[in-house]
């Protein structure tokens, strides 16, 4: 009897409670499909995704500071996003409201991300009173090895037990670093030297045209931005010696204006002095290049998407369709609690092989943007199918290997 105890214990600690939730730790693009496809295709499932950012409100644009830097950046969604997101009935629609569209539909992260979980919690629940809990302001800090998490909020932390643990958290990401330092996964990461920041503009007195610049080390381009205005991408190179944390490495909000009208003459009005100094002092974002060898980890019923599990140049612009692509396929590979570590396993090797490569494809057309690239185009057979959600990267990748 007493073996027979011992033996029930220690099942029942090499395997997570299948009652405890599926926790998500962060909550943009990929997280948000996730859970809408998981809670779609299983009716008794809950969903718990802890976000650190506070919640995100539509139309943000309107309070400079919450909308400018990263946030202000604006994904181009095309036919491969677009099939995802058209997968959750009625979520296509309401992201089409604040989508500027065109060749592309281009909305904010913080548009798309708010319009997402507005669905989401008008499906299956506000504040946890339904199958899905968000809780904002919230981080997962560290992962146990009895299937639970620790939490923090404020100066308040928590163990919270998971059934499933999905690690979306970002670039950054603090449970896969968990992983590779326990050599659960490996991970071959490069950052490239160049900086970027976004800057949305006010309304202007006349209507702007879409273009592109490149000047001395510094590129970019004007982009829509849903209702009637306009956000700038700004890259500029690095060197590793150097600190420069502004486009054309201007100090002051008066030098950044005379460069942009430089290029984009036709701009009326632009951000407040006080806002265009908050957006010199920000931190610039750097494109990273990053693979890993698996994206899940059966034993520990842990699986790896989004941004936290492929770091890609923005060439092609597939970052988050790719994204958004391998978090339903991870839904829809998790059909079977009983099956979960062959599901994961499942997962792993498909997700690896189309981000490794989307990843290598952006490194390619990258390749193609320099002297020798532009001379013999490595990939022009590539800009016309990416975004047809019927062609994997894979193949893509196939067709265009030399």
């Amino acid at each position: 009897l007493v073996a027979s105890r011992w033996i029930l214990t220690l099942a029942l600690a090499s395997s997570p409670d299948p009652s405890a939730p599926v926790v998500v730790s962060g909550g943009g693009p990929a997280s948000l499909m996730f859970a809408a496809r998981y809670l779609q295709l299983n009716p008794f499932a809950k969903v718990e995704i802890y976000e650190k950012r506070a919640r995100p409100r539509l139309k943000a644009s309107h309070r400079f500071e919450e909308d400018t830097g990263f946030l202000a950046f604006g994904f181009g969604l095309g036919g491969r996003a677009q099939g995802q997101i058209d997968k959750i009935p009625g979520m296509l629609d309401k992201v089409a409201s604040v989508a500027q569209k065109s060749r592309l539909w281009f909305v904010s992260h913080r548009d798309l991300c708010c319009q997402m979980i507005d669905h989401l919690e008008s499906i299956h629940g506000i504040d946890g009173k339904g199958r899905l809990k968000i809780n904002f302001e919230c981080s997962v800090e560290h992962v146990n090895d009895d299937f639970t998490v620790e939490v923090s909020e404020g100066s308040v932390t928590k163990s919270a037990p998971y059934s499933l643990l999905v690690a979306s958290d970002g670039i950054n990401s603090v449970i896969r670093q968990r992983m590779v330092e326990q050599g659960e996964i490996s991970c071959v990461r490069y950052r490239r030297n160049v900086g970027w920041k976004a800057l949305p503009l006010p309304p202007q007195e006349n209507k702007i045209q879409s273009k592109v610049y490149r000047l001395k080390g510094n590129f970019g381009g004007l982009l829509p931005r849903y209702p009637d205005r306009n956000v700038i991408l700004m890259f500029w190179n690095k060197s590793r010696r150097s600190a420069q944390t502004t486009p054309f490495n201007v100090s002051t909000p008066q030098e950044l204006r005379t460069k942009i009208l430089e290029q984009f003459p036709d701009i009326s009005d632009f951000p407040s002095e006080e806002q265009m100094r908050f957006f010199l002092d920000q931190e610039p974002r750097i494109e990273t290049y990053m693979k890993l060898d698996k994206h899940a980890v059966p034993s520990k019923r842990l699986a790896i998407i989004g941004d936290a599990a492929a770091g890609m140049y923005s060439h092609l612009g597939q970052g988050v369709a790719s994204a958004m692509e391998r978090a339903s396929l991870l839904a829809e590979t998790m059909n079977d609690d009983e099956k979960a570590e062959e599901a994961l396993k499942t997962f792993s090797q498909t997700s690896v092989k189309e981000a490794h490569a989307i990843t290598d494809l952006n490194l390619i057309a990258h390749f193609g943007e320099t002297p020798i690239g532009r001379k013999f185009p490595p990939i022009s057979k590539v800009r016309p199918i990416i975004n047809d959600p019927t062609v994997p990267y894979s193949s893509i990748l196939k067709q265009n290997r030399r």
